[in-house]
């Protein structure tokens, strides 16, 4: 149901009875969207940097479990502004784009939240301030509102950027005031996140209000670096949106038992019910092949987990070291039980080279019976991180022809314009699980590789571990027919 404007135009506006039903009927189309089962489809919107927040929120949803709709939805203005000219926001062809797939969200009884990532270009392109949300204003009033399917348009401030005028940060300071003000007036339906807090250096003499480093404004950029041009995150600054992104978990509600069932499953080889997981299930011993490739001078000692074959590429004075350990979960109702949990624990110490890649596990998994084409396929792993710094990116996935489902977190690569700029640097912390989207698979298969690839940096140092404790994938087939 859309939700409906009371009519307040002196002569020709609503009745108080017709306003009353609109205030009625608008209340049930609220308690319907807020009271939809999860998981709630997230779409992003915006300039060149329409991304980021996506990468920080799948950050955040892999650390808290949160069961949130993250694939497709990708609808980019691309470098553009709010205004109306080709390309921009409130261009005729954009607004067609974005009410088809919203339609399409409608159409599947989806519960959409909109993210907007807009402005930087406005101000390039000296438009008002009071210029953008007006424009956004529109562009929620008439073409998102009226979709059934819309929960929250929610606004993503503009980023700090540098070099620039000086009079630019006043400038996205006050967008950004606007963007929150909007947000104020429209509780039911918008909300504002300010990334502000974790790109902006607090350095006293960064009077133009630059992002981190300030004193660093011509490419590339050097680690720590939250942009890699002075203005587009670098894959450590679109991590660290996981953390501007936090106060929308409440938002999502957690995943259901069924993903952590997944996670903790014991069973070998063809185990029981939907589950295809490698040997032991549960990542327990250190037992399996290593070809990973040291060009280096740094040790790696130790076996990866049972089952598996390591593999990737490591140099420099990177070390890596395989032993069998327990994850020490302290409190209740977090994402792992409380308890022991044996684990396997890969812990990295020293300098990468040039030629680092990282590491990559792979198993053979069976499912309990042949994949089918129309069988949902998915994959997906559990880890405990201990104040790992200097990952590029993680990635899980069951890998065969026609049957292919996974993940995957940050960067697998460093760019060319700033290298240096791509390493987490900030300590990963605490249990998180990855989980891809469930897909049908569109041919037979009999067994396929499932793989965990942990991502490294060259040049970079690399500290901290990771605990291992389960890898896992599922067929989840047609339910039987009844027993006679």
């Amino acid at each position: 149901m859309a939700l409906q404007f009371i009519d307040t135009i002196a002569g020709a506006g609503d009745t108080a009875k017709a306003g009353g039903d609109k205030i009625n009927a608008n209340t049930v189309a609220l308690a319907r969207r807020t009271g939809r089962p999860a998981p709630v489809h997230c779409v992003f919107d915006g300039d060149s940097k329409f991304a980021e927040i996506k990468t920080g929120l799948q950050w955040l949803v892999c650390f808290e479990g949160l069961d949130v709709g993250l694939a497709g939805g990708e609808l980019g203005v691309g470098g553009s502004n709010s205004g109306t000219g080709p390309g921009n926001l409130l261009s005729p062809a954009r607004l067609t784009t974005a009410q088809e797939l919203l339609s399409a969200h409608s159409a599947a009884g989806h519960i959409v939240d909109y993210y907007l990532t807009i402005g930087t270009n406005d101000t390039s392109a000296g438009m008002l301030p009071a210029t953008t949300p007006a424009n956004i204003r529109k562009f929620h009033e008439q073409y998102l509102r009226p979709q059934s399917c819309v929960r929250y348009l929610i606004l993503v401030s503009v980023d700090p950027r540098g070099p620039g005028p000086v009079a630019s940060a006043s400038q996205i300071h006050t967008i950004n005031r606007l963007y929150d003000e909007y947000a104020l007036a429209n509780p039911f339906d918008v909300l504002f996140i300010d990334t502000t807090g974790v790109l902006l250096d607090p350095a006293l003499a960064n009077v133009n209000g630059y992002p981190i480093p300030f004193d660093k404004t011509a490419v590339p950029m050097p680690v720590g670096a939250v942009t890699d041009d002075g203005l587009h995150c670098s894959n450590h600054g679109a991590y660290l949106k996981r953390f501007a992104a936090m106060p929308l978990r409440d938002l999502y509600r957690r995943k259901p038992g069924r993903s952590l069932s997944r996670a903790l499953v014991a069973a070998g080889p063809k185990g029981t019910g939907a589950n295809m997981v490698g040997a032991d299930g549960r990542i327990v011993a250190v037992t399996g092949a290593n070809t990973l490739t040291n060009g280096g001078t740094g040790a790696v000692t130790g076996l990866p987990p049972a089952g598996s074959t390591l593999a990737g590429a490591i140099d420099g004075t990177l070390g890596v070291a395989f032993s069998a350990s327990t994850t020490m979960i302290g409190t209740d109702g977090g994402l792992i039980p409380k308890g022991a949990w044996p684990s396997v624990r890969a812990t990295f110490s020293g300098t990468s080279g040039a030629n680092t890649s990282g590491l990559r596990f792979t198993w053979t998994a069976f499912p309990d019976a042949t994949i089918k084409p129309g069988d949902v396929v998915t994959a997906g792993a559990l880890m405990n991180f201990n104040a790992l710094s200097g990952l590029l990116g993680l990635d899980v996935r069951a890998n065969n022809p026609g049957a292919v489902g996974g993940l995957q977190l940050g960067g697998n690569a460093v760019g060319a314009v700033s290298p240096l700029a791509q390493a987490i640097v900030s300590p990963l912390n605490g249990p998180l699980l990855m989980e891809g989207e469930d897909l049908p698979a569109i041919s037979a298969q009999d067994a396929f590789f499932l793989t965990l690839g942990v991502y490294l940096p060259p040049n970079t140092a690399i500290s901290g571990s990771v605990d291992l404790l389960a890898i896992f994938a599922e067929r989840i087939g047609p339910i039987p027919p009844p027993t006679p």
